[in-house]
């Protein structure tokens, strides 16, 4: 008797594996499978072809990259796992980005580099200032990132500028700061070796409120280390009395020079007069007295 309780428990677990076998090879077999292969670093042409030809769906997501435009960032699944067929592969694909050619604007005054640089796209990053008798006082040194090469619009520059050329009999070369915020200017001369006698507002309603439009000395002049530098520095407020540019009355600019002199030779046949701007200087109406000459002929 337990031998037939054996015998039949026996078949009852050999049922029951046949069973898990064949559940297992119906919905859980791997025969199908396949293993991911590496699809980094391909062009998107390649591994999609590559995926297609095992069989899967592909799904491609483009990504902003410093990598050229179709280059495979990444994909899901990874490489080395097992999926089944007709599963849906994504690939992270570059689309590139904006990308210039760096200025190169070694020997440039650095104002101008600055200038050049914004006119190109790109935005200013460290200004580092050293001693180099070797080049100009405020001229640019070097340069990161380096010219020729191309990088992206959003990434900066830095520069490298010589803040003091002195000689040995101290005199140095007034750099050039124009076109530069007050502040910088006011410390491009300080670390040249100049001190700042004053600054000296400037109404110029065209220029950028706060720019240095000139030194007095003139950049380019020789000076000496702790002489005074007058800053000219622009301003768009309008000191009281006076006029507008374009504003209208008063006597039109190429007259100005000449008002005094009809002034002074005002007289019968000199008399003149201004109708607004633009007008030419006209004889005054009526007929012009006959001079001592002619009353003599008569």
């Amino acid at each position: 008797m337990r031998v037939v309780r054996w015998a039949l428990l026996i078949v009852i677990l050999v049922i029951f594996a046949s069973g898990c076998v064949a559940v297992y090879t119906v919905f859980f077999s791997t025969a199908d499978d396949i293993t991911m292969p590496p699809l980094r670093e391909m062009s998107v042409i390649d591994a999609v072809a590559e995926a297609e030809r095992l069989g899967f769906t592909v799904k491609i997501e483009q990504v902003v990259s410093s990598l050229p435009p179709g280059r495979v960032l990444a994909q899901s699944p990874e490489a080395g796992l097992k999926v089944r067929k007709e599963r849906t592969v994504l690939l992270q694909v570059s689309r590139g980005g904006a990308r210039r050619p760096v200025p190169d604007v070694r020997g440039f005054a650095a104002a101008q580099a600055q200038n050049v640089i914004q006119e190109q796209g790109f935005g200013i990053g460290d200004v580092i200032y050293i001693k180099d008798d070797s080049v100009p006082v405020g001229s640019v040194i070097a340069q990161s990132p380096a010219a020729p090469a191309n990088i992206p619009s959003d990434k900066k520059i830095d520069l490298l500028v010589n803040q003091s050329g002195a000689g040995v009999d101290g005199k140095i070369l007034v750099p050039d700061v124009a076109q530069m915020p007050e502040r910088q200017a006011r410390e491009l001369l300080i670390a040249s070796g100049l001190k700042i006698a004053t600054v000296d507002p400037v109404y110029s309603p065209n220029a950028t409120d706060g720019y240095v439009i000139g030194t007095r000395p003139a950049a380019g002049t020789t000076a000496r280390v702790g002489d005074g530098i007058r800053l000219r520095v622009a301003t768009t407020k309008r000191p009281a009395g006076v006029r507008a540019p374009g504003a209208r009355g008063g006597i039109p600019r190429y007259f100005a020079g000449k008002a005094l002199l009809s002034d002074r030779r005002d007289g019968p046949r000199t008399r003149r007069h201004f109708r607004g701007r633009g007008d030419r200087p006209q004889r005054a109406a009526g007929p012009l007295p006959r001079s001592r000459s002619e009353h003599q002929r008569l």
